[in-house]
């Protein structure tokens, strides 16, 4: 037996990618060094939750599904062109399915900024990962907190990125919201399905009936589409709400 345990564990995690220019004399497809991770922006053991990354790459490198098994997170490449990176994260004992995340690789800083042969560029992503109701045996793990045991070789470069309080708060009771929502939606759609299947049986039987009888069956309705909503102020739609993110701040 291994049972769930009955709450929701967050685990803030930081990815990105750092990039350092190889100077003028470098050849015209080796312009810039880089290095994609996976990193905890609160400094703990992510190994301990997490079995392995594997970082999809461009089709164009050999080998473009490179695996990384064990901490640091992290892969350095040679190279002179930006594209998206997958990030796939596998968790220990394979009790939740893996996530997928989505970096584009940066290279160059802003146009503002030079690029140097000594300081890299570091562009970074900081998130969390809501974990429903894990395996109790695998919410020990995420319980965990141990402190980082390796170094990664860009670490003297991270960015100080951490969620506020106030930004893991709202997150959390987001979150929270969605279940109840979900959970309330679950419920109704059973509800309303058996409803219907109930209907369908009904309608067949009567169907039967009048077959039997020898009573034409009544055409189908056709019912009109319906109306358009109008359009409020802002360009939504009445009684909808636009969409929004929770903004990130750096902590000095």
């Amino acid at each position: 037996m291994n049972p769930r345990l009955d709450r929701i564990i967050p685990k803030v995690i930081a990815y990105g990618n750092s990039s350092l220019y190889l100077g003028k004399r470098a050849p015209k497809d080796k312009t810039h060094r880089w290095t994609i991770y996976v990193r905890s922006p609160y400094g703990e053991e992510l190994s301990e939750w997490i079995s392995k990354v594997v970082f999809e790459l461009h089709e164009s490198f050999s080998n473009h599904m490179r695996e990384v098994t064990k901490a640091p997170y992290e892969l350095t490449e040679v190279g002179w062109g930006e594209f998206e990176i997958r990030i796939h994260i596998h968790f220990v004992r394979n009790e939740e399915p893996p996530i997928v995340l989505y970096l584009p690789l940066k290279l160059f800083p802003p146009q503002d900024q030079p690029e140097s042969t000594k300081v890299p560029m570091i562009n970074e992503v900081c998130d969390e990962i809501l974990f429903y109701r894990p395996r109790l045996s695998f919410a020990q793990n995420l319980l965990c907190c141990s402190p980082q045991r390796v170094r990664y070789s860009q670490q003297e470069w991270f960015l100080d990125t951490k969620f506020l309080p106030s930004q893991l708060a709202s997150l959390h009771g987001a979150a929270l919201k969605i279940d109840m929502d979900t959970r309330i939606c679950g419920v109704t759609l059973q509800e309303t399905e058996a409803q219907i299947s109930q209907m369908g049986e009904e309608v067949a039987i009567l169907e039967q009936m009048l077959t039997r009888a020898g009573i034409p069956l009544p055409p189908e309705p056709v019912f009109p589409p319906p109306p358009t909503p109008p359009l409020g102020d802002a360009g939504l739609l009445e009684g909808s709400a636009g969409g929004g993110t929770v903004p990130m701040e750096r902590v000095e």
